[in-house]
């Protein structure tokens, strides 16, 4: 038999990287459990012992332990039964398993396999063997459950930072309420003419400012797999006249120019949804696009699918940032000539059309300006 004394003494330092933890020996020889505990305990190793598959199962139910040595044959429970048991317990799937077995015993180390065994061990045991692969079922144990600690954490950051966006997002749609109709309503009394535009952009802001917070909202929704849809067949000029009254006075001509093709286009969608996605793209080409050029929404239809294009003179969008242009909070301005952040407009109309079972991708050139397109499946004929 090989043996790995070189590497089985090697110095190390920490308890965790030199692979030291408890360990449950399960045999129904109790001058075996002796000999084996003797070799563990000498490395450092907490040792548990059991006579049978059935102690196992308790020994683990109490003192779970980072590695189990379990002989094959034993009464009351195999081996291979305690294996199988644990190995389906998501609690305990974890805890790495040693089966030792005979040389000659393939159709036990074959059912181990299949029951889940992690490693084996030959009889008569080797001290080198036993102590090596300890030691590394041990630091595999410990590095699982090291991921698993942060795995944890991080989901409760998330769920911490989700709780926070919704705290915030509900405590600013109150205010922006309240402004909106003091806004509202100096807008309908006689004013001057600066005045009156002065009012109309800061509705136009509050309008903007409605959009962010709900798109926050709903990119949580979405992300969670909780945003309800509700397919409708409707005329996507309809969609597109909706947007426009809802993107506000910046999106009337000449600033904005819908080009629709020659006969009606339908299609099945969830219509307040896909008016989100336009107002959104509308919102960002108008921001980036210089005041005296025009922002274009074309649409046509190509065998199943519509194509939609929404077409601005804004500076380029680098090649290097267009496929993340559409995550969380994406800021390509660091690289374009012209500062933008795309927040989370972008993402929510990501997240709408690959709900719709489309696809959303964007193009841009140097002097040319950027097309965002996204296709939505035509109804069947």
């Amino acid at each position: 038999m090989t043996h790995y004394d070189d590497e089985v003494d090697a110095p190390l330092t920490a308890s965790t990287d030199r692979g030291i933890g408890t360990v449950l020996v399960a045999d129904d020889e109790g001058a075996n459990r002796r000999l084996v505990r003797a070799m563990l305990e000498a490395e450092g190793h907490i040792v548990l012992d059991a006579a049978n598959g059935q102690e196992v199962l308790q020994v683990v139910a109490d003192t779970p332990p980072d590695v189990i040595l379990l002989d094959v044959m034993m009464p009351v429970k195999s081996g291979i039964e305690a294996c199988h048991e644990l190995k389906n317990d998501p609690l305990t799937a974890s805890i790495p398993i040693l089966l030792v077995t005979a040389l000659d015993a393939r159709e036990d180390r074959l059912l181990g396999m299949r029951a889940g065994a992690n490693d084996f061990l030959i009889k008569p045991v080797d001290r080198a063997d036993l102590v090596l692969r300890v030691r590394n079922s041990v630091r595999m144990k410990h590095l699982y459950d090291g991921v698993a600690s942060q795995y944890a954490q991080l989901r409760e950051l998330e769920a911490s930072r989700d709780a926070l966006v919704h705290m915030i997002i509900h405590d600013l749609r109150s205010p922006m309420a309240g402004l909106s109709a003091y806004l509202q309503l100096l807008r309908d009394e006689p004013l001057t003419d600066d005045g009156t535009g002065y009012v109309r952009e800061s509705l136009a802001i509050v309008g903007r400012l409605y959009r962010m917070t709900g798109a926050a909202l709903e990119v949580s929704r979405f992300e969670a797999g909780k945003m309800p849809l509700t397919p409708e067949d409707v005329d996507l000029a309809d969609v597109i006249t909706e947007a426009l009254e809802l993107a506000g006075p910046e999106a009337l001509p000449p600033r904005v120019i819908v080009t629709p093709p020659p006969a009606p286009v339908r299609v099945n969608c969830d219509r307040a949804v896909i008016g989100r996605v336009f107002v959104n793209l509308l919102d960002h080409a108008i921001r980036v696009s210089p005041r005296a050029r025009s922002v274009h929404i074309g649409y046509h239809a190509v065998s199943d699918r519509v194509r939609v294009e929404v077409s601005d003179e804004g500076p380029e969008i680098p090649e290097e940032v267009r496929l993340a242009i559409f995550e969380n909070f994406v800021q390509a301005g660091a690289v374009a000539r012209s500062r933008h952040t795309t927040g989370l407009g972008l993402a929510f109309c990501r997240l709408a059309v690959e709900a719709h079972g489309g696809e959303i991708g964007v193009n841009s050139a140097p002097d040319k300006g950027t097309t965002f397109w996204f296709h939505l499946p035509l109804p069947p004929r």
